[in-house]
Order: structure tokens, then C-alpha cells, then sequence
């Protein structure tokens, strides 16, 4: 639901950028003819000064360029935050075995779990200890060969 409200927002970013282009043609219309007393406002709409004409021109679009290009970056934010998985909160795990109870009841390894819920990928080895516990003849030949 977040992420929806989000992509709602990225896409409203353009048309923001050209609502906020077209208020500031006609605030320049209004300065031009109320604040500076240079004429009748629909004179400012559509200026004759070539010069003013470019200015308002290049600003128009300068806006528009770079609330598209806000929107370009909204989106992909979007997308990448869609693709994160976090897990978080408490996960039942089994003090024996060491499974994790999903959400559906079901008790599965901790690799299973966290592949699911996570970009965490395994690969296994054994401890020292565990080497020691499981396997003491291994674990006695390569003592015997680092000496």
C-alpha cells in the first residue's frame, strides 16, 4: 500500500512541474503589469519583447525538464524500494534444530526462511568446534599435519 501511494506521488511530479511552470508564466504576467505598472495584464500573457518572450520560455521548460527528470528518479526509487526485502520483528525459532516457523505454521531450515524473506543467499562450511566434535579423526590428521 506504501509503495502504491509512492508511485502516485512519482507520477504527479510531471504534472505538478507543468501546473507550477504555467503559474509562474502568469505571476510573471501579474508582476509585469500590477507591480511594476508596465501595462494591462493580457498585454504580459504573451509578451511582444522577444527577449522577456525567451526568458519565460526557457523557464516554462526548465521546469518541466527537471520535474520529469524528478519523476524519472521517484519511479526508479520506487522500483528499487519494491525489490528490498527486510525482515524484521520476532521469528519463533526452534532452541533445538534451529528452524524457523513460518508464517503459515509451518517450521522450516533458517536457509529456507531467510531466502524467502531476504536477498541473503548460503554457503556452508563447518566451525572448528563442530569439525572437532563431529569428525575427531579429521580434525586429529590436520592437527597432526600443522605440527
Amino acid at each position: 500500500m506504501q509503495s502504491m501511494i509512492g508511485l502516485l506521488r512519482a507520477k504527479k511530479v510531471l504534472l505538478s512541474g507543468i501546473v507550477i511552470a504555467i503559474f509562474y508564466w502568469f505571476f510573471e504576467a501579474f508582476m509585469h503589469s500590477e507591480v511594476f505598472k508596465m501595462g494591462d495584464f493580457k498585454d504580459h500573457i504573451w509578451p511582444e519583447n522577444v527577449h522577456e518572450l525567451w526568458m519565460r520560455l526557457f523557464t516554462f521548460i526548465t521546469i518541466v525538464i527537471f520535474s520529469g527528470y524528478a519523476q524519472h528518479l521517484l519511479t526508479g526509487l520506487e522500483k528499487s524500494m519494491k525489490k528490498i526485502k527486510i525482515l524484521k520483528g520476532l521469528l519463533p525459532i526452534c532452541s533445538s534444530c534451529k528452524k524457523i516457523r513460518n508464517d503459515r505454521g509451518y517450521w522450516e531450515q533458517v536457509e529456507e526462511y531467510i531466502g524467502e524473506h531476504s536477498e541473503a543467499e548460503f554457503t556452508h562450511g563447518i566451525c572448528p568446534e563442530c569439525k572437532k566434535k563431529l569428525y575427531p579423526d579429521l580434525y586429529k590428521e590436520e592437527k597432526g599435519a600443522k605440527q
